[in-house]
């Protein structure tokens, strides 16, 4: 009986070691979170603001709430790469013309310019940009007649 008791507790030592072992693994693991990213669409600027970043009116994915609509701005969560697109029409006859701008610290640097052209209301554009956390991005544009039907982008892991 002894020898069963002993027996017992030895595998009950291994099978707790194993589990220690386990937990600790599982602890030790990387969490996977979804990529943060946008889909914004209908988007003006609105004449008013000093800075001429276009706001917008639908947000059709807003993966970890990183983007405002209100204020047409995407801060980046996390240290990486990130790909969007920006695509523009023109409301009227006259050519428009919008970018998209990076906002590190105090420094703004313009990362691409779309313009559409006479008979051609549409025009579209894509972009990659290494991006640190708290980095800010952003469509511009100086044109009323300018309407921003997709803006995105999406951290790329790479």
């Amino acid at each position: 009986m002894i020898q069963a008791s002993n027996k017992y507790l030895e595998t009950t030592k291994k099978n707790m070691k194993k589990l220690s072992q386990d937990f600790q693994k599982i602890a030790n693991q990387q969490v996977k979170h979804p990529a943060p990213g946008f889909i914004a669409s209908q988007g003006r600027w609105d004449g008013k603001r000093y800075d001429k970043v276009i706001t917008f009116r639908a947000v059709e994915r807003n993966i970890g709430n990183h983007f405002d609509p209100k204020t047409g701005e995407f801060t980046a969560p996390v240290d990486g790469l990130y790909k969007g697109s920006l695509r523009i029409k023109q409301a009227g006859d006259r050519a428009v013309q919008a970018g998209v701008g990076h906002r590190c610290g105090g420094v703004v640097t313009w990362l691409v310019m779309v313009e559409t052209k006479a008979k051609c209301f549409e025009a579209s554009t894509t972009f990659e940009v290494y991006m640190k956390a708290r980095d800010v991005l952003f469509s511009f544009t100086e044109y009323d007649g300018c309407e921003c039907t997709h803006f995105s982008c999406v951290f790329h892991d790479v």
